[in-house]
């Protein structure tokens, strides 16, 4: 027989008025993630090697920028002791660019890195049901 508690939480005003604001980061990041992933997907599966498949014109300086909009413009990894290159997942690369999101806008640093890190999971779980 397992015995668990259950806690009601009751935060004060203040408390929860900072619960709310986590709350609306986290949802903006989840979004602001799905549609790099989103973006990714495209860049990388759709488009191919062609900068707009109406006028299928082929990945050139002339036609159109070679660096991708995307975050998860290189997914490639630095050799490791064998001199393998290995391909990173699309998890892999958002998990790499939180702390890089935390200098860059101080109020994600008051968050804890494990919320930040299953959010992406969360998102990993749910795009797992689409593709």
């Amino acid at each position: 027989m397992q015995v668990s508690y259950q806690y009601k939480l009751r935060p004060n005003d203040i408390q929860s008025k900072r619960m709310d604001e986590w709350i609306n980061m986290l949802r903006s990041l989840y979004n602001w993630m799905l549609a790099d992933r989103i973006d990714g997907y495209y860049q990388t599966f759709i488009m191919g090697d062609y900068c707009d498949i109406r006028t299928k014109a082929e990945i050139s300086p002339l036609t159109c920028s070679l660096s991708k909009n995307t975050n998860l413009h290189n997914p490639w990894k630095s050799p490791d002791e064998e001199g393998k290159v290995k391909k990173r997942s699309a998890s892999l690369m958002q998990d790499a660019y939180l702390p890089e999101l935390k200098k860059s806008r101080p109020r994600y640093g008051d968050i804890h890195s494990n919320v930040l890190q299953m959010l992406i999971k969360r998102l990993d779980a749910a795009l797992r049901w689409v593709l």
